[in-house]
């Protein structure tokens, strides 16, 4: 078993949770926000079998959307950011319990 941890724009996340539903993957969705922008996010954990790990990973990476954010000047950057997207972690399960 694997553990996906994924972090998302908050702006994907409904159509994340949505399609994992629809696949019957089950997930727990944490809100968070962004250290560096303070842009809010989501994070995903998914436990899955590991043969659907690919299908899991490749849903996420479908359903996120990279954008890009230019900074006011007056904060004194230039040029444009991309923001968005997806960071996904795969960890190994050592053991699962579920009461």
């Amino acid at each position: 078993m694997r553990l996906l941890v994924a972090i998302v724009h908050a702006e994907d996340a409904d159509e994340i949770a949505r399609a994992l539903s629809e696949r019957a993957i089950q997930s727990t969705r944490i809100e968070a926000k962004g250290g560096f922008l303070a842009m809010p996010a989501a994070v995903f954990l998914i436990g899955v079998e590991k043969e659907r790990t690919e299908e899991v990973k490749s849903l996420i990476v479908e359903k996120s959307t990279g954008r890009t954010l230019t900074p006011a000047e007056s904060a004194g950057e230039g040029g444009e950011i991309l923001i968005g997207g997806a960071v996904i972690f795969v960890l190994e399960v050592l053991e699962f319990v579920k009461l």
